[in-house]
């Protein structure tokens, strides 16, 4: 089983509850571990990207999903949702990966007062 942690993808939606947040859109950062399989045409040993889940692919499926630019992603109200709905379509996209999050996290930066401030909504798993 192999582990890997992707830090930061940064991606822009229109994502939030505050209507300037929908209509103007924000950036979102993204927290990812998960674990995988090697896919089920592994060689033994092998040491070429054709068979592992290339990271760049979960990379941009996250940014896909969150940039919501496909018509079958939607805008979302609240980070639990959207936490909980990128959970599930990751979850689809690689299933033949055996994937399986073992943490992930959507952070955005608003503003309070004045004051800028991180929001982080988590998932543990």
């Amino acid at each position: 089983m192999i582990k890997i942690n992707l830090k930061d993808i940064k991606a822009f939606g229109y994502h939030g509850v505050y209507e300037k947040e929908r209509k103007f859109g924000q950036n979102f950062f993204i927290d990812l571990s998960y674990t995988c399989k090697k896919n089920k045409f592994t060689e033994p040993s092998s040491d070429s990207i054709n068979y592992v889940l290339d990271y760049m692919d979960v990379i941009k499926i996250i940014r896909k999903f969150i940039e919501a630019k496909d018509s079958g992603f939607k805008k979302y109200f609240l980070l639990e949702k959207l936490v909980e709905d990128l959970h599930s379509y990751l979850i689809l996209e690689f299933k033949d990966y055996d994937f399986k999050c073992r943490l992930l996290s959507i952070t955005k930066i608003v503003n309070v007062d004045g004051r800028k401030q991180k929001i982080n909504v988590e998932k543990i798993f």
